[in-house]
Formats: structure tokens, C-alpha cells, sequence
């Protein structure tokens, strides 16, 4: 299973799920050699001289790309829709040269870490507003 050995930075899709999930990207990100990916997965080769792998899955991810993979995904089943690499090479990719790429990539990172930073703060707000909840109205006995 040599051809299915995951390397750290491949690039990877859903070839295989419900219509919702199908063509979902991620790149495999772990210092391993042990790992393969089954078949509901497909690789997809990445010349990193015109592209950047983090780059090519935020396009997939992006409204556009998820919109063509729903309407690509072919299959009788509801629950388990198909694309495949033809339907995939359909889709047309914005490739900006690679350090316009770079940017959207740090762009969208720091966004997400903001976020992430954001919905912390809601998380502790929210636990805090609870315990003080229950120690001031719940310690109340009427």
C-alpha cells in the first residue's frame, strides 16, 4: 500500500460521502509514515512551484468550490454521493501567483485565530454568567 502512505503536507478530498460533505479538503499535517487513506479519499497532486497546498484547500473550502462539488457529486444514494477526478478537473481554480496565495493564506490563519481568540472569550462569559447565576439565584431560597 505504498501508493496510499500519507506524507506530511498531501493534500487530500472526500470522494466519497453525503452530498454535504463530499469534496471536503485537508492536508494531512502529522510527521508520519504509517498512515494511508482509504478509498472514500483521494489525493491530489500539487506542483508547489505555481501553487500551495494551503492555498488550493481554502479555494476547495470556499463557498465556490463547495458549490461545485455538491453539484458535481453524482450517485443513486442520498446518503453517499461521488465525484471523481473528471468532475473534479472541471472545476477551475483562481491560481494568483504564489505570493498573493501566501497572503490570502496568512489573511484567512490570523481571521481564524481571532475567531477562535472571540469565541474563547464567549466560552469563559457564558461559565462565568452560569456560576454566578447559580451562586446568586440558585443560593436564594424563597
Amino acid at each position: 500500500m505504498i501508493g496510499a502512505t500519507l506524507s506530511k503536507g498531501d493534500l487530500l478530498l472526500s470522494r466519497s460521502n453525503t452530498v454535504d460533505l463530499v469534496g471536503f479538503a485537508g492536508i494531512f499535517d502529522e510527521d508520519r509514515t504509517d498512515v494511508s487513506f482509504p478509498d472514500t479519499m483521494m489525493r491530489l497532486p500539487v506542483n508547489t512551484q505555481k501553487a500551495l497546498p494551503d492555498y488550493l484547500e481554502l479555494v476547495l473550502l470556499s463557498s465556490r468550490g463547495r458549490r461545485h462539488m455538491m453539484k458535481t457529486a453524482s450517485g443513486t444514494s442520498s446518503s453517499m454521493k461521488k465525484i471523481n477526478r473528471k468532475t473534479l478537473a472541471e472545476f477551475r481554480f483562481p491560481v494568483p501567483d504564489l505570493d498573493t496565495q501566501k497572503r490570502i493564506v496568512s489573511e484567512f490563519n490570523e481571521q481564524k485565530s481571532h475567531r477562535e481568540t472571540i469565541a474563547n472569550h464567549i466560552s469563559k462569559t457564558q461559565r462565568m454568567l452560569s456560576l454566578f447565576s447559580n451562586e446568586t439565584i440558585g443560593g436564594v431560597h424563597v
